[in-house]
């Protein structure tokens, strides 16, 4: 789970594709996969039922969407220099 995580950090932070084809399904991923692993960690971690483990899942997510939205923003100003 570590190595998938790591694979897909690298791949965001070193390989900077041109095609939105690639990017964009990396950042669903992470967007989508992030806070599921959160979650679980959380609950399973502290002992916590649903209902508080989502609260804190989802303030722990907020890091994670200020840099999908950076990197997002980044890219997005690539694509404009290039064309």
């Amino acid at each position: 789970m570590i190595r998938i995580l790591f694979t897909v950090w690298w791949y965001i932070r070193y390989w900077k594709p041109k095609k939105i084809y690639v990017r964009l399904p990396i950042l669903l991923c992470v967007g989508g996969f992030v806070p599921i692993l959160i979650n679980l960690f959380v609950a399973h971690r502290w002992d916590l039922g649903a209902v508080h483990s989502a609260e804190l899942t989802f303030l722990l997510c907020i890091p994670v969407a200020a840099w999908m939205m950076d990197k997002i923003a980044q890219r997005w100003h690539d694509d404009e220099d290039d064309e």
